[in-house]
């Protein structure tokens, strides 16, 4: 109860005073998992969207887990986002250990498949996922000495989770932000055609672009204006200015500058 009073606190204290809004990863190994599981069951909606993945390792998500909370979705694959990624690695599965037992959810760290197609690792490893039983089948491995014992058996190998998958685990959380952020940014350029000279400015929490139609100086005779909510989404606004509103207008209207007049 101390450990996740903790864990708690120090989340409210990121999300509060440290992480101005930006997206998150979260993980946890071994304890660490288990306090994971619980702070995903307590992520409010406000919060989920911005949650990148989860990373639960050597530690189990169990139905209960899953039915308690709708932060808990599992990977897929390589690059979904919003996501729950969670794995126990043994020999075989007489040798896995209280830590995975009742584990739902399951995904191969090397080959991020959720099947049983099999990954080599460092040239002498195996791992292979097997669906059934949610556990990560290592093949190849001859060291000893490595079990916590009493707690976990010879062939149960919870104190490699990170030390054997650390750099596949480094790489897949670069690749969820990338494609976190393609999802969640409006990309370059903003909007499709032809424009220069951009003035931007906000209004009422709305924030408008007021570019220059960047076209022959014979049709430059308008121009558009684009409005966003959130700088991802953009709509366009055709001819906001125009030959029509401008008697003296000939040609080249360019390089606007916008200010507010009698509330419009």
């Amino acid at each position: 109860a101390g450990a996740m009073v903790a864990v708690r606190a120090a989340f409210k204290h990121y999300v509060d005073e440290r992480s101005d809004g930006r997206p998150f990863v979260l993980a946890g190994f071994s304890q660490g998992g288990e306090l994971l599981v619980e702070l995903l069951k307590e992520l409010p909606d406000s919060l989920q969207d911005r949650l990148v993945a989860a990373y639960v390792l050597g530690w189990k998500i169990t139905p209960e887990d899953l039915a308690a909370s709708t932060a808990i979705r599992p990977a897929q694959g390589a690059d979904d986002y919003g996501v729950t990624i969670c794995y126990n690695s043994v020999d075989s599965p007489e040798n896995a250990s209280f830590v995975s037992s009742g584990n739902t959810v399951a995904i191969n760290p090397v080959n991020w498949c959720t099947d049983a197609t099999p990954a080599v690792l460092f040239d002498s490893l195996t791992v292979t996922l097997d669906p059934e039983t949610k556990l990560l089948l290592v093949d190849g491995f001859e060291g000893t000495g490595y079990a916590w014992k009493p707690y976990f058996k010879d062939g149960c190998y919870h104190t490699f989770e990170i030390r054997w998958y650390g750099e596949s685990l480094r790489e897949n959380i670069a690749e969820r932000c990338a494609a976190y952020q393609v999802a969640h940014t409006s990309g370059n350029p903003l909007f499709d055609g032809w424009y220069a000279d951009p003035e931007a400015v906000v209004f009422d929490k709305e924030y408008w672009i007021y570019p220059t139609y960047s076209h022959p100086y014979e049709e430059q005779l308008f121009m558009d204006a684009f409005s966003s909510k959130d700088l991802v989404h953009w709509t366009k606004h055709d001819k906001v200015l125009a030959k029509d509103n401008i008697s003296w207008l000939w040609r080249a209207l360019w390089a606007p500058s916008v200010v507010r007049k009698d509330g419009k």
